[in-house]
């Protein structure tokens, strides 16, 4: 969507799918990619691990501005720019078969946790060491997680092993549409422990840099590098364009008609 948005201001974009934070972060830092989109709780507390070790106390919490304070400090002394947070909102979220969920009377985290089963979990390779994920689906809700197999965040493949029973839980995201074609349901955070994962985006100050109207998921950009991302009267039609590619939608006089979704 932003690609769209930097293409009808004129600017040459080009799109770089990058495995995880601790490959495209450097990049960022180094000038290789200029803008990635990111979630602020998680980064700021990624950051703070490769600042201050990895033992260093969270700063990321449910609180959106001291998170996004800590966040800009964080960035600032990386020579990155945060911007800023977005209304999208898009946490992590777990996912189990609801005939599993039947069969052990499962709801929350918690009980998850209470039950004492043992939980092979689908996610990303990095879950093992990201607060949020492993670590903490142990340390809050007492979840015993015997592995992760690493089949990414929400992937098909990853979904369809929870369906099948090879795994028990898989981490996906609130915004997973596809839960239902697998059988899956989610387990409530009723612990609250993922944090403000709001994603960001620079304010609109009328100077150039990065901003819209679309309460995307810009986030950080290497310090001195920036274009008019505007929204405006464009916006919608960018959205529309988006959808066309990704979720099946078309445009019709800059307005957006459903023609079906596309996986």
């Amino acid at each position: 969507m932003y690609a769209l948005l930097l293409d009808q201001a004129g600017y040459k974009t080009s799109l770089l799918t990058v495995a995880n934070r601790e490959l495209y972060e450097p990049a960022l830092e180094s000038g290789q990619i200029d803008v990635v989109p990111e979630y602020a709780a998680t980064f700021a507390d990624w950051l703070n691990a490769k600042t201050n070790g990895a033992d260093a106390a969270p700063v990321g919490s449910p609180d959106l501005d001291a998170t996004m304070t800590a966040l800009r400090r964080l960035a600032a002394t990386r020579g990155l720019t945060v911007l800023d947070a977005g209304r999208a909102v898009d946490q992590n979220a777990f996912a189990v078969s609801a005939s599993y969920a039947r069969q052990h009377d499962l709801k929350t985290l918690s009980d998850l946790g209470a039950s004492g089963l043992e939980v092979r979990l689908a996610a990303g390779d990095e879950c093992v060491q990201r607060p949020y994920c492993e670590p903490g689906l142990k340390k809050t809700y007492g979840i015993d997680i015997t592995g992760v197999d690493p089949k990414g965040v929400g992937t098909a493949q990853a979904e369809k092993a929870v369906q099948s029973g090879q795994d028990q839980m898989v981490l996906t995201t609130t915004t997973d549409a596809t839960l239902t074609d697998f059988g899956l349901v989610l387990l409530a955070d009723d612990q609250h422990h993922q944090s403000a994962r709001r994603a960001e985006r620079r304010p609109d100050d009328g100077r150039p840099g990065l901003h819209g109207s679309t309460g995307g998921q810009l986030a950080a950009v290497g310090e001195g590098r920036g274009a008019d991302l505007s929204g405006g009267q464009g916006a919608a039609d960018v959205r529309c364009q988006w959808g066309a590619v990704h979720c099946g939608h078309g445009c019709l006089s800059g307005q957006c008609r459903r023609t079906g979704l596309a996986r």
